[in-house]
């Protein structure tokens, strides 16, 4: 039980260590990009906000001087830094977007209907599970382990193995580092929940974001965002305090920003979608695979559209620049500290051993892909159905024939702005459901018996944001049938909730 001084003390280090980073973020915003306007810029925000308050943790730790007082000491320097940040100069005209199309009656009442179940859902859910301690496996097994180390050592120079067989020292750690912000001013876990709802919440105004970029109104924008938060494992591990939903927010405002930036050409899209990027593949490794799809589609879309080369290379170098400014570091701390930058498995590149990885742990023994079973649909059907059904619900279904016609029309409309933005968001979304296919672990269990597959959908819950974004474009693509996908996107949220 945390005494009345040691609360006061905890809040005292607290409030004004996430003022300053907040500050220093809205500084930074209104200087360099004041441009931007109403929901983009607050997500905008959200990205400068994210990344100064994991900095104000991770600096002091890489400096191995972690303590509460130099947290709070680096988020006052980096006040001091934006506030030395000059205004930009070029006059930037108005968002030449075109506004949202107008909601219709039928599609108000279903987006107000989703809108309602599933805010009385969750508020009910906060209310049992807000007052009980975590329960979450991976939480009390290796992420509140590691910020404990963290605290203890002062330092993040280290590998620390909790449990045998399955690495997870070499995780990514941006999210993590925002739940050290919570415990380390009180050394309690009174608040440990806070960044998993803070972001829960951020994505779904991700979503509803992307998809009016996209073309959707604003009804069902709403309605296909809710869909995507109901979804079992993203709901789930919003309130058992998980940094998944870091990672799904910033891809999803990752490409918001990038379908910004072929549009405006403005480099500050193009900074804002690369940082984004950078701390979603700095906090879960399935962040860098759906990011490295998503920058592969970026190129791709340039090539096709005949970018110039110099162009294209100035633009791409600012990509990766930001991208590793988000998240690159970690992927350093693991080369000088466990020999291999990714997750400590060999890899070679045309028969050449780059890097040397462990053998013999439950990854090589029980971590067989979904693409490793294609040629046995009674395994797939037995086992690996059953998770889909049980995780993703009617949800995924009603996505999946989205996903179907979203594709269908922009193919079409492929030479129009905003059909090539549709398609090429929604070959994103499938081709994260393929590198998800492939992934080991994907079919988790022993050779012909994964019954732990549904453990890591997880994974492929960037595919269901990204997705569900292009679903609300595609109701407006099919014109008055469109209520149907609407009031199918209705009955996954009705079903989630039973």
């Amino acid at each position: 039980m945390m005494s009345a001084g040691g609360y006061l003390a905890g809040v005292a280090l607290f409030l004004p260590t996430a003022a300053a980073s907040l500050a220093a973020a809205a500084i930074v915003l209104r200087r360099r990009f004041g441009y931007l306007r109403g929901l983009p810029r607050g997500l905008a925000f959200s990205v400068l906000a994210t990344a100064a308050l994991v900095l104000v943790g991770v600096i002091p730790a890489a400096l191995s001087v972690l303590t509460r007082g130099t947290v709070l000491v680096t988020a006052l320097l980096e006040l001091a830094a934006a506030s030395a940040v000059r205004p930009a100069r070029i006059t930037v005209a108005p968002d030449p977007a075109s506004p949202a199309p107008a909601s219709g009656a039928a599609s108000i009442v279903v987006a107000s209907l989703a809108l309602v179940s599933f805010a009385v859902y969750e508020l009910a859910r906060a209310r049992v599970l807000l007052v009980h301690p975590l329960t979450d496996i991976d939480m009390l097994g290796f992420h509140l382990p590691g910020v404990a180390r963290w605290i203890q050592t002062g330092t993040l120079w280290q590998v620390d193995q909790f449990l045998p067989g399955f690495a997870t020292a070499q995780y990514p750690n941006n999210g993590d580092f925002l739940v050290l912000a919570t415990v380390l001013p009180w050394h309690d876990l009174a608040f440990v929940r806070l960044p998993g709802i803070v972001f829960f919440a951020l994505t779904g105004v991700a979503v509803y974001a992307l998809a009016l970029e996209l073309g959707a109104s604003r009804a069902a924008a709403a309605t296909f965002a809710v869909l995507a938060l109901i979804v079992s494992p993203l709901s789930h591990f919003a309130l058992e305090g998980l940094p998944d939903d870091i990672t799904d927010s910033m891809l999803v405002v990752g490409c918001l920003f990038l379908i910004r930036h072929a549009r405006t050409r403005r480099t500050g899209e193009l900074v804002l979608g690369g940082l984004a990027l950078g701390l979603a593949l700095g906090t879960k490794w399935f962040g860098l695979t759906a990011c490295a799809v998503i920058v592969i589609a970026w190129v791709a879309a340039r090539l096709i559209a005949r970018e110039r080369p110099g162009r294209m290379a100035r633009d791409g170098g600012v990509l990766l620049a930001m991208i590793s400014l988000g998240g690159g570091f970690w992927l350093v701390r693991n080369l000088i500290e466990s020999g291999n930058p990714l997750y400590p498995k060999a890899i070679s590149v045309l028969g050449v051993r780059l890097f040397d990885g462990s053998r013999g742990d439950l990854v090589d023994r029980l971590g067989y892909s979904i693409v490793h079973y294609l040629g046995s649909p009674q395994i797939l059907r037995r086992f690996i159905y059953p998770g889909f059904k049980s995780q993703l619900g009617f949800a995924g279904l009603v996505l999946l024939v989205g996903l179907v016609v979203a594709i269908a029309w922009s193919v079409r409309r492929r030479r129009e702005w905003r059909g090539a933005a549709v398609l090429i968001v929604a070959l994103v979304a499938l081709g994260i459901f393929v590198t998800y296919a492939i992934t080991p672990g994907t079919a988790y269990g022993p050779r012909n018996y994964p019954v732990q597959g549904f453990v890591t959908l997880r994974w492929l819950i960037p595919a269901v944001v990204i997705g569900a974004a292009v679903c609300a474009a595609a109701v407006r693509a099919i014109g008055r049938w469109g209520i149907v996908l609407e009031l199918g996107a209705l009955a996954g949220v009705l079903d989630a909730i039973n």
